[in-house]
């Protein structure tokens, strides 16, 4: 930690190297380092200096400061991982040349303490915080605002675009609403229009009628593939030339593949179908020295009963 003394070195002024950014009036302020207090500080990896509070910049210095903690006002840089660059000044001079030169929008040292890289010279501004030049502070407030109106104006522009579609969206329903009363009007005509009974109170009623009509009706239960399956296998043929290449079932559905060597007539006149099923025309075709024979059967809609 570099101690200071009481400045009596000169004050001066320069600008900074893009001077587009500042108005006429604005100027950098320009001290040597030894109106400052310096310290080389070991932090955790991956800290960012620019981040870290004025109050725990003083608690990190505190032990090195020849004065109170209170009495400065500390910045920081990153120097490498894990160490940063504070560079402190006195309340009191900040003080006094805010009101010296209340245009002034930086402080930064104009030399550093030897074995510390003078590039880090420009890094560093004492006007932050509480020392702030008011025409940096309206500058945020400017851009807060522009940000705020901005969001406000797409958040506004949103909630009518949500708006309109909403409308064509309750649009959609009341023209989807007079869709199904038309139906409805076809299924089961209203004797009084004047009833009160709602649309959807109209569908539930439907929908309790459609459901005891069905109660009267039970569907029949599923057949056993298994006992189709056994009464089929009883009807194919047991010819020593008649080949069974593929048989699949379904509780609705069956299909057969025969392979023979002979005449294929009088094997398809004696097929016949398990009881509830009906045999449709066999497709015939000739693979190479055999005829091949498709069977195709569906269920009848008598209920299934036990082969024989």
């Amino acid at each position: 930690m570099t101690p200071t003394t009481t400045p009596t070195t000169t004050t001066t002024t320069s600008r900074p190297t893009n001077t587009s950014a500042l108005a006429p009036t604005e100027t950098v302020l320009r001290l040597p380092a030894e109106r400052f207090y310096w310290a080389v500080i070991e932090v955790p990896g991956r800290t960012n200096a620019a981040r870290i509070e004025v109050e725990s910049l003083r608690s990190l210095i505190a032990d090195e400061l020849p004065v109170p903690a209170g009495e400065v006002h500390p910045c920081a840089v990153n120097i490498e991982h894990g160490r940063i660059l504070v560079c402190a000044a006195a309340r009191e001079d900040l003080i006094e040349l805010k009101s010296q030169e209340p245009h002034a929008v930086a402080l930064v040292p104009s030399s550093v303490p030897p074995g510390i890289a003078e590039e880090l010279a420009s890094r560093i501004n004492l006007l932050t915080g509480e020392f702030e030049p008011r025409v940096l502070q309206s500058e945020r407030r400017t851009r807060w605002l522009v940000g705020s109106l901005a969001a406000a104006a797409v958040l506004a522009f949103m909630s009518f675009g949500l708006a309109r579609r909403a409308n064509v969206w309750r649009e959609g329903a009341k023209q989807a609403d007079k869709a199904t009363a038309a139906v409805l009007d076809r299924v089961e005509p209203r004797a009084d229009d004047g009833s009160g009974v709602s649309l959807d109170g109209r569908i539930l009623i439907l929908h309790h009628d459609l459901e005891t009509q069905r109660g009267l009706h039970p569907p029949l239960p599923t057949p056993d593939a298994a006992i189709t399956l056994a009464g089929l296998l009883h009807r194919l043929p047991r010819q020593d030339e008649v080949r069974t290449d593929f048989i699949g079932i379904t509780p609705t559905s069956a299909s057969v593949t025969l392979t023979t060597t002979g005449d294929p007539a009088p094997l398809v006149s004696e097929l016949a179908p398990p009881s509830g099923w009906r045999l449709h025309d066999p497709r015939i075709s000739s693979v190479g020295g055999s005829t091949r024979i498709a069977l195709e059967l569906s269920r009848t809609t008598e209920r299934e009963g036990t082969s024989p």
